[in-house]
């Protein structure tokens, strides 16, 4: 980390040089909850689909929100039953990894594995 920070024009000794150094900033970091943040959780919980697809959207904004760390969810102010996250986090991995099987891959990542065949 601290050799990358003067590339993006911060001092090396003002980033975390450890994992813990990492992980104690983090710790202590307040969250705050901007505008744009909140409308960001109301476009997520309530995303512009059309009236009959809606209701299929309620195991995705499960999902999305399961994978929120507590802290994050209790400063949206998101209901949670933390039991769920037993049922809902292994749906959830199960659905991507059966989606990265059954669809193809997205036109730019098929053209950069071409030029890396040729």
């Amino acid at each position: 980390m601290t050799r990358v920070a003067p590339l993006v024009g911060l001092p090396a000794d003002a980033v975390p040089s450890t994992l813990d150094e990492l992980r104690s900033v983090l710790r202590a970091a307040p969250l705050e909850m901007t505008p744009a943040a909140r409308e960001g959780a109301r476009t997520i919980l309530s995303p512009p689909l059309p009236l009959a697809a809606r209701p299929l959207s309620g195991g995705a904004v499960a999902g999305a929100v399961s994978l929120l760390p507590r802290k994050v969810r209790a400063a949206y102010g998101f209901p949670w039953f933390p039991p769920a996250d037993l049922a809902v986090r292994p749906a959830l991995f199960s659905l991507l990894r059966a989606l990265n099987v059954a669809l193809p891959d997205p036109l730019p990542l098929r053209q950069a594995k071409a030029r890396l065949a040729s």
